[in-house]
């Protein structure tokens, strides 16, 4: 474990200053919003790679389905 000091808003503070375990929360929360990011970063990269990418799938779809039926 690592030891931070932040600053916060009063009024957070005074929200957070309700909850009993004040790190894990704000382990927690921080875990929560960093897996938020990563998600929307992966998102945009999997729709830009789409867009790179799209226009030649058309051209496997014979390829992938050929012989299937």
């Amino acid at each position: 474990m690592v030891r931070m000091n932040i600053t916060i808003d009063k009024e957070l503070y005074e929200e957070l200053s309700q909850i009993k375990n004040k790190s894990g929360f704000i382990r927690d929360a921080v875990r929560d919003k960093l897996r938020v990011l990563r998600e929307k970063q992966l998102r945009k990269s999997l729709k830009e790679g789409y867009k790179k990418e799209g226009k030649n799938l058309k051209e496997w779809e014979t390829t992938i389905t050929d012989g299937w039926d």
